[in-house]
């Protein structure tokens, strides 16, 4: 190795030509296998150091699909060092296994988005806001970085329409929106209407959605929080498996829009896919259980 690894991983990061937050994405990849080589004391990894690498992962019980990311951003590195006549690839032998299609979370059904907002208490700000947000992200499909980015003064009336702007997954700045129906607004102006009664500020500027810790008091709720405030809700009417996420209640908004009788370009405008092959996937769920060929053998037995 002509350079020191260190001084290769910082240089790698500022020559690949990725957005900021995939930048960051792959740094905490990378900075996984430097500690794991540090602590083991190896100065000159090899493919067999990529190997254990990986059986050490797997030992720390994450899923596959975690592995195979932070395989194929240390695939990226290796491949570009090589080509900057660095190091060898050491992770050129190394296949990377193929994701399956279709997606790892759970979706919610009708019973259970009804018994979610059931169990839900609204009695506190808390209570309002977590119950906000639930709904929020099964109503338009919004992810949690997007809950996060969220300002009062993204809102916006057009007609007799709401809309609400959005700093989309990838996107520079807030150049998408989301359609707020009747019903998905009045949540969000109940909401409101409970935050001027404690004469909590709403501002233009001000995040929906904020933390009431002392701490961190008004400012933005992190993805992490969101994520937990999902998983506590979820785990009230007892869906506590790795299978329900708040990545489920997006699934769960494509899936309703489709189930309610979308087309597949429709929902793929609220999904927000780049490419309508990912629409198709929810679609194909559908079919797959709607269109069940074991139903056939039923008939026969």
């Amino acid at each position: 190795m002509k350079k020191n690894i260190e001084l290769l991983y910082e240089e790698f990061l500022n020559n690949i030509s990725v957005k900021n937050n995939s930048k960051k994405t792959y740094m905490g990849s990378l900075k996984q296998f430097f500690e794991y080589i540090k602590k083991k004391n190896i100065k000159k990894p090899e493919t067999i150091t990529v190997i254990d690498y990986i059986e050490f992962l797997k030992n720390k019980e994450l899923s596959d699909y975690t592995i195979t990311n932070y395989i194929v951003v240390l695939k990226k590195f290796f491949s570009w060092c090589y080509h900057q006549g660095y190091c060898e690839d050491i992770t050129s032998k190394i296949k990377i296994k193929q994701q399956a299609k279709g997606f790892r979370k759970k979706t919610l059904t009708i019973k259970e988005i009804q018994e979610l907002n059931s169990v839900l208490c609204k009695d506190n700000i808390i209570g309002m806001r977590d119950y906000t947000i639930i709904n929020l992200m099964i109503r338009t499909g919004l992810r949690t970085i997007e809950i996060k980015r969220l300002n009062f003064g993204d809102i916006k009336k057009t007609g007799d329409y709401h809309i609400h702007y959005i700093h989309g997954k990838g996107r520079t700045g807030k150049d998408e929106f989301v359609f707020l129906t009747k019903k998905t607004y009045s949540i969000i102006l109940e909401y409101k209407n409970k935050l001027k009664s404690l004469h909590i500020p709403i501002n233009d500027n001000n995040p929906i959605f904020f933390s009431l810790s002392r701490k961190n008091y008004l400012k933005p709720l992190t993805t992490r929080s969101l994520s937990r405030i999902v998983k506590n809700s979820l785990s009230l009417i007892g869906l506590t498996s790795k299978d329900y996420s708040a990545h489920s209640l997006r699934h769960t908004a494509i899936t309703l829009c489709l189930l309610g009788g979308a087309t597949i370009p429709e929902a793929q405008i609220p999904a927000r896919h780049n490419n309508i092959n990912t629409t198709l996937i929810y679609a194909h769920n559908i079919n797959r259980m709607k269109c069940a060929p074991e139903k056939y053998i039923d008939r026969i037995i």
